[in-house]
This record gives structure tokens, C-alpha cells and sequence, in this order.
């Protein structure tokens, strides 16, 4: 997949929250595996994502609110979601947001080539 980030077949894009999230997990990671290194890797996230602003709504749209910051990003910036997540897999197509698994999203950028 970085492959396909790398030579332009997509963009990557995030949110602060977003962000926040990833340095949340990477953290708590970290405390059952001290050898993780992550820093330098979001670090290189942030400058090589586009950095899009948070999105808000009042209304519920996953089982776990918490994944609602993805479709939320995904549909304010024309975007999909990639990710092997339960709760945003079963809202494929809310508001024409599509979530693919990432063999999903590879299998479509390699039939789009």
C-alpha cells in the first residue's frame, strides 16, 4: 500500500482527531511493547498526509462513536475509509462513503491500473 501511496494511486488524509487516535494506539502499544518506535513514523504520517480540518455532527453513525471521526472525514472530503474496523465495515455507503478492508483497497487500485 505504500507503494501505491508513494507513486500517487491515492492520497492520504487526516484529521487532528484522527491523528490523536493514532497517537493514543501507538502509546498504548508501546506500554506492552517498550521496543516500539513510533514517533519518528507519525511524525513522517503528518507530513506527508493532507491535514484536513475536524468534521462534527450531532448524529450518531457507528456502534462505537469513537470510529464515527473516519466516515465523518471520509464524507466531508470525498474520501474512503480503509480499514479492517467491524463498526465502520457495516456503514459502508452512509452518505456515499465507502470503507474497504485494505486487501479490498488494494484490489481496486490494481484494477484501476
Amino acid at each position: 500500500m505504500l507503494e501505491a501511496w508513494a507513486d500517487g494511486s491515492f492520497e492520504l488524509i487526516l484529521s487532528p482527531e484522527i491523528f490523536d487516535e493514532y497517537l493514543r494506539t501507538c502509546e498504548r502499544l508501546a506500554e506492552s511493547h517498550p521496543e516500539l518506535r513510533f514517533h519518528g513514523i507519525l511524525l513522517w504520517l503528518l507530513g506527508a498526509a493532507t491535514l484536513v480540518p475536524d468534521s462534527d455532527s450531532e448524529d450518531a453513525i457507528t456502534r462505537d462513536l469513537a470510529d464515527d471521526k473516519f466516515m465523518l472525514c471520509a464524507r466531508d472530503n470525498r474520501a474512503h475509509v480503509v480499514s479492517g474496523d467491524r463498526h465502520l465495515l457495516e456503514v459502508s455507503g452512509w452518505s456515499g462513503v465507502q470503507v474497504y478492508t485494505p486487501r479490498a483497497f488494494l484490489d481496486r487500485l490494481r484494477s484501476a491500473t
